[in-house]
C-alpha cells in the first residue's frame, strides 16, 4: 500500500469513462436526425400552403390581413408541432419500458432508465425548435404581402390561356 497514491477524479469520467465520445457521438446522430425530420415537415408545409395558395389569395382578396393568415398557418403548425410531440412522448414510455425487459443485453445500470422530468422538458424544448423551423417557412413563403399582388396574381384571362397554348 505504501506504492499507492489516491487521485481524485470526477464522478462523470468514472462514470462514463470511455463511452463518453460514443455518448456524445450518439447525441449527436439524434440532434441531426431530429433536424432532419423537422427540415423535411417544414418542406411539406411549405408544400401544402403552395397547394392552398389560391386559398390563401382569395381570404386575403376578400379582406383577411397578412397577419391574420400568418396566425392560421402558425396554429395549424402548432397543432402538428404537439401532435408530435405527444406521440414522441408515448413512444418513450413505450420503448423504455420494453427496454427495461432486456437485462439479458447486460448493458449497466439498464433498470435505472426512466422518462423523468429533464427528458419531457428536453422533449418540450425540441418539440418548440421543430415548431419554430415548421412554422417559419410557411409563415414567411406563403402569405400574400398586398391585395394588389393577390389580384395580379389571381386573374387569368380566356386570351392568356390561348396566348400561351398558341406558343406551343
Amino acid at each position: 500500500n505504501k506504492d499507492f497514491l489516491p487521485r481524485p477524479q470526477l464522478l462523470t469520467d468514472v462514470t462514463l469513462g470511455r463511452a463518453r465520445a460514443s455518448l456524445w457521438t450518439l447525441f449527436a446522430g439524434a440532434i441531426l436526425i431530429w433536424l432532419i425530420g423537422a427540415i423535411n415537415a417544414s418542406g411539406l408545409a411549405v408544400a401544402e400552403v403552395a397547394r392552398r395558395r389560391q386559398d390563401l389569395l382569395t381570404r386575403s382578396a376578400l379582406g383577411a390581413s397578412p397577419a391574420s393568415l400568418r396566425l392560421h398557418i402558425f396554429i395549424e403548425c402548432a397543432v402538428l408541432a404537439v401532435a408530435g410531440w405527444a406521440v414522441a412522448l408515448w413512444l418513450t414510455s413505450i420503448t423504455t419500458a420494453v427496454l427495461r425487459t432486456w437485462t439479458y443485453l447486460g448493458i449497466p445500470r439498464l433498470d435505472q432508465v426512466r422518462l423523468d422530468s429533464t427528458g419531457v422538458l428536453t422533449s418540450i424544448g425540441l418539440a418548440l425548435g421543430a415548431f419554430v423551423l415548421l412554422a417559419l417557412g410557411p409563415g414567411v413563403l406563403g402569405v400574400p404581402r398586398e391585395p394588389g399582388e393577390v389580384l395580379r396574381s389571381a386573374t387569368v384571362t380566356a386570351s392568356s390561356r390561348l396566348t400561351r397554348f398558341r406558343r406551343w
